[in-house]
């Protein structure tokens, strides 16, 4: 165990939603309230902040810097962590949450994610990305729900020096992780979709350019079939 400095950064490789303690303290704190300062309408504090509601708790996997930890993974309570989404994606969000991304434009090993210990949030190179989305919703989250319901895939044009849209998913109930195979213009993304039939089954989506060397999306069959209805 130990303790971050706020603002720290790493990379999230996994995450988890579990039954909320029920003794747990609704406070974000590490602090425990001062005797006579907790409010004794549950009723009011529940109007207050709908958070108060929920019967889960998100956890996230998150791999640190060597420099920080010689530990190879761990756990950190997700209303501890901000999401930071990349500058040259941030303004492409269209009213659904962004839940992961990865860049379709850089070596994918191992080894390279590794290395790689600089903010990507930071980083304002443009690029391709293939976006997972999320609808907003007030509902308290359940165990086991979708992920996301939603691929989005921004192409980026170097000599005009815009992003387009490349793909956009018919919407689905997806689940993490997302995996990113290849090299160059070879490249293919996976994720776990729920199918028809109610099985949660790996999908791959395949990228090639055109003569025009727009990038443009080759979804598996299952997900061409529901673009059709």
């Amino acid at each position: 165990m130990m303790r971050l400095d706020s603002g720290s950064g790493f990379e999230i490789i996994g995450w988890v939603r579990v039954p909320k303690f029920k003794g747990a303290e609704s406070s974000e704190s590490d602090t425990a309230p001062k005797a006579g300062t907790a409010s004794s309408n549950k009723k009011e504090t529940d109007e207050e902040n709908p958070e108060d509601l929920e019967t889960t708790e998100l956890w996230y996997k998150v791999r640190l810097s060597p420099s920080i930890s010689p530990a190879p993974e761990g756990w950190i309570f997700g209303k501890q962590v901000e999401l930071t989404v990349p500058s040259d994606i941030i303004y492409y969000r269209t009213g659904r949450e962004f839940v992961a991304w990865r860049r379709l434009d850089e070596d994918t090993t191992d080894e390279a994610a590794a290395t790689k210990t600089k903010d990507v949030a930071k980083d304002s190179r443009p690029g391709s990305w293939v976006i997972l989305e999320r609808s907003s919703s007030k509902e308290p989250h359940k165990i086991g729900e979708p992920d996301f319901d939603r691929i989005y895939v921004l192409g980026y044009e170097k000599h005009d020096q815009d992003h387009y849209t490349a793909y956009r998913s018919p919407d689905l109930e997806g689940y993490l992780p997302i995996r990113v195979d290849g090299k160059a213009a070879n490249k293919t993304f996976t994720v776990r979709v729920k199918d028809d039939t109610g099985q949660v089954k790996d999908v791959t989506f395949s990228l090639y350019r055109d003569e025009h060397s727009v990038m443009k999306i080759t979804p598996p069959e299952q997900m061409k079939a529901a673009k059709r209805k």
